[in-house]
């Protein structure tokens, strides 16, 4: 297991909703596979937790509010 911190910047599409999948392709040492995410605007920030093994993924549905 790791922990590090890796800052990955995207554009959203603010026409419509906006999918972010966590899939496996292997399972390491340990399952399932588990990332914690930060979703930030700039001035609110929420966590999020999203597991996946080989079998199924976990998503989150992000909409950007006008």
């Amino acid at each position: 297991l790791t922990y590090r911190k890796k800052p990955i910047e995207i554009t959203l599409d603010p026409s419509k909703k906006n999918d972010l999948f966590l899939y496996a392709h292997n399972l390491g040492e340990y399952a399932p596979n588990t990332v914690a995410i930060e979703i930030s605007d700039g001035k609110t920030s929420e966590n999020i937790v999203l597991n996946s093994d080989l079998k199924s993924c976990e998503a989150v549905l992000i909409s950007v509010k006008k």
